[in-house]
């Protein structure tokens, strides 16, 4: 049963660091000039993606992951809705959106480095714990906003953290696998 639930975590974490990479790419090389429009383009698919997920609620069966899935759906909606109602302030609301999902993403590191990587049995499991907490500590930093008042370097920290954050999945990948396991066999490395 944990092995099940580490395959499918190992799957998961190698599409959330595709992902990851590709929006942070793209957030840090984006020019100026089309910033407001990726953030009008992320409030628009977020308000997609909600009314989606609320057919998908709507037509299928009740559930209380469904009922948990049309709240987050709900979510999502007002928060596209923000972005795309408050303009004047779209990139500081990316921001806080982007720090947002990093928060969670870092709570999240840190709970399957706790209970996933240190029980694979891998030296050095407890780095991965620092490394989701320095990304818990960057997404606090990312709702303060202290030092970055321009759109363009906000931007290319909201890139960097976001390319920090896929650079964890991709090591929860690697820890997360136990010692002496292997492809498409069993523990002794027979069919």
């Amino acid at each position: 049963m944990i092995f099940d639930s580490l395959d499918k975590l190992r799957r998961g974490s190698l599409m959330n660091a595709i992902f990851l990479i590709a929006i942070g790419t793209m957030i840090i090389i984006c020019p100026r000039q089309y910033i407001e429009f990726m953030s009008l383009a992320l409030g628009y698919v977020m308000i997609v993606i909600s009314i989606v997920m609320m057919l998908n609620y709507f037509t299928g069966k009740k559930t209380i992951m469904d009922h948990l899935m049309l709240m987050l759906a709900l979510v999502v909606g007002i928060v596209g809705l923000c972005v795309l109602m408050f303009r004047a302030d779209v990139i500081k609301t990316v921001a806080w959106l982007f720090s947002f999902f990093l928060l969670l993403d870092g709570i999240r590191n840190l709970y399957y480095s706790v209970t996933y990587a240190r029980v694979s049995g891998r030296k050095g499991w407890w780095f991965l714990s620092i490394l989701a907490a320095l990304l818990v500590a960057i997404a606090v930093l990312m709702f303060r906003n202290p030092w970055w008042n321009t759109p363009d370097l906000l931007m290319k920290a909201v890139g960097g953290a976001v390319l920090f954050s896929a650079a964890i999945s991709a090591m929860r990948i690697v820890f997360t696998r136990p010692i002496g396991s292997t492809v498409g066999g069993d523990e002794d490395g027979k069919e």
